[in-house]
């Protein structure tokens, strides 16, 4: 409203003017980081169907929801300009929590912790790239077997042996894991949180210690 405007007799008065402010937006994308580098590189896919809840001011949740589409795209329409945002995303299933990044608009991610604040949107500003980067679980593998000859290499002769224990080691050397080899002698842990790992490998009785081989990856 304007008021206390005083009109005398003949007069004209304009520019009263109502401004009115646009929605503005909030959007990112939810995807693969494979090198955990917190940036949403080229060739690094999207996961769809992620649930992102839009928060308020000091973080509060707000009670709107979204999901990612199969692109890994997401996006909170209609916000009213001048105020404060942010988004909170919940762990998607089959990942583990990567880097997470604000946007254009600035703000600050919570590493850990799934979550970004402090999200200014000025008028005709429209906030992209929060990216929430997320983790494939990683494997390692391997087998034991009976050397004959020494060159490093299993020849068909030479026997896979069952039953052997292999322990997973994190990088302080402590076990996180155990699994035994397989009736062809290999095996394999799975669903492994990208980091630093070790392997110790319980001496077969009957068999001396050989020579132990770094795979790829």
């Amino acid at each position: 409203s304007i008021v206390g405007i005083e009109l005398i007799s003949g007069t004209d008065a304009s520019g009263y003017d109502f401004c009115e402010l646009v929605p503005v937006e909030l959007s990112g994308f939810v995807y693969a980081d494979d090198n955990n580098n917190g940036n949403r590189d080229p060739g690094e896919a999207g996961i769809g169907g992620v649930e992102l809840t839009l928060l308020a001011e000091l973080g509060r949740s707000t009670g709107i929801k979204t999901r990612t589409d199969s692109s890994g795209y997401y996006f909170f329409d209609g916000l009213e300009p001048r105020k404060t945002y942010g988004i909170a995303e919940k762990q998607p299933e089959g990942f583990y929590d990567g880097l997470d990044s604000a946007g254009s608009a600035g703000g600050t991610a919570h590493n850990p912790g799934d979550k970004i604040t402090g999200v200014l949107l000025p008028p005709g500003v429209n906030g992209t790239d929060y990216n929430f980067g997320e983790l494939r679980p990683a494997s390692i593998s391997g087998r034991v077997y009976a050397e004959r000859n020494g060159d490093g290499i299993r020849q068909p002769d030479e026997p896979l042996l069952a039953g052997v224990t292999i322990h997973l080691l994190d990088v302080a050397g402590n076990t996180v894991a155990t699994t035994v080899t397989d009736p062809n002698g290999e095996y394999r842990f799975t669903n492994i949180e990208p980091g630093t790992y070790g392997l110790r490998e319980i001496q077969p009785a009957g068999y001396f210690d050989g020579d132990d081989y770094v795979g790829s990856h």
